[in-house]
């Protein structure tokens, strides 16, 4: 059995049985998949010695083949996952749209402030539409790191203070990482649905996925965060990630539109970057793109490491958390740290060159 609870404080191993999951079947020998126990044994270790991890799941053809919790984390425990909350809501989006079909993308975020926007007509802020909020491209004026620390702390009217932001780029024309333009999401939840969208997600997604354990923050005006807040557990992340290699469907019904699943696995923004070891770095619809070794890697990241990662082509999903509350040259070291300690190895035992 594979589902070690490791308190790295005092080297004690615990081990515990296996609860049912109707989507995803439970722990498994990883050689059933074609993973050598010897290679999962090693990289779990190399996992346990990981600063600051929480949590490490592997799945594989639908299978569990690893679980594992650190620092006093266990298989209930509830992680923030900071910006996966993106990725998220860009998959919750998908539904709310299809379920209102005068809507889609191209709506333009100022039709659901009409009482906070008031700009001239010819104002870039009536360009920006949900897609280019999905694509880090409404054009605010933004700097991630100068921003992030204040944007969770202080700010007291969040919707206020991104719309108070100048519009310095055509929207659609720059990619900028900006949190802040995401928050404006949640106000096409209210319009929608007349619910917010920790109730719409609830209903629409997660109690498909038997996923009956989180918790979502809410900034100090009480409007749900889509850009940070949520808290789920390790094992529901896999549901995720299962639900996307699945191309939106479960056994049961269809959940998100099968063209959203591959259009945010499409190669999109390109950014000219890599990540740790992963190159060809993009960015589609809140989601996350790159490639190893040939096989491409779509994943959500969260700030201080928390990874949900998807290998369409090995049908194989990784899930990391860790702790998160540290200086950013810490915390920003964490995933890459992960990636070249789990990932890497994996994908080359089961990548044939």
């Amino acid at each position: 059995m594979r589902l070690a609870i490791i308190i790295l404080l005092d080297g004690l191993i615990f081990f515990s049985g296996c609860a049912h999951s109707q989507e995803i079947d439970d722990l498994k020998n990883p050689e059933l998949v074609g993973i050598s126990a010897e290679l999962m044994d090693e990289i779990e270790q190399n996992v346990s010695k990981l600063p600051n991890i929480l949590s490490f799941v592997v799945l594989k053809d639908s299978l569990i083949v690893s679980e594992n919790y650190y620092n006093g984390a266990d298989r209930n425990s509830l992680f923030h996952i900071r910006s996966i909350t993106k990725s998220i809501t860009s998959l919750t989006l998908s539904i709310l749209l299809e379920e209102n079909q005068l809507f889609n993308t191209q709506n333009k975020i100022a039709d659901f402030y009409p009482d906070k926007i008031v700009a001239p007509e010819i104002s870039l802020i009536n360009e920006i539409s949900i897609q280019h909020i999905l694509d880090m491209q409404s054009g605010f004026e933004w700097s991630e790191s100068l921003e992030v620390i204040n944007w969770y702390t202080s700010i007291r009217n969040p919707t206020d203070y991104i719309l108070s932001k100048k519009v310095v780029e055509k929207p659609g024309t720059s990619w900028n990482y900006n949190s802040g333009s995401v928050h404006l999401l949640s106000a096409v939840f209210d319009s929608l649905t007349g619910v917010n969208q920790e109730l719409f997600c609830n209903q629409a997604l997660f109690k498909p996925l038997d996923i009956t354990n989180f918790a979502w923050d809410k900034d100090p005006t009480g409007v749900v965060r889509p850009d940070a807040g949520l808290q789920l557990r390790a094992r529901d992340l896999t549901k995720i990630g299962q639900l996307i290699l699945n191309k939106g469907s479960t056994k049961e019904q269809i959940l998100i539109n099968r063209e959203w699943i591959e259009d945010i696995s499409r190669f999109k923004i390109d950014l000219n970057s890599e990540y740790g070891p992963l190159t060809k770095l993009h960015y589609n619809n809140l989601w996350w793109l790159a490639e190893y070794k040939g096989n491409k890697i779509l994943f959500a990241l969260g700030y201080g490491g928390q990874l949900l990662i998807i290998i369409p082509d090995l049908e194989m999903i990784l899930v990391a958390n860790h702790l998160y509350q540290l200086r950013p040259e810490v915390a920003n070291k964490q995933g890459r740290a992960f990636l070249n300690a789990a990932l890497i190895p994996l994908i080359d035992h089961l990548t044939v060159e």
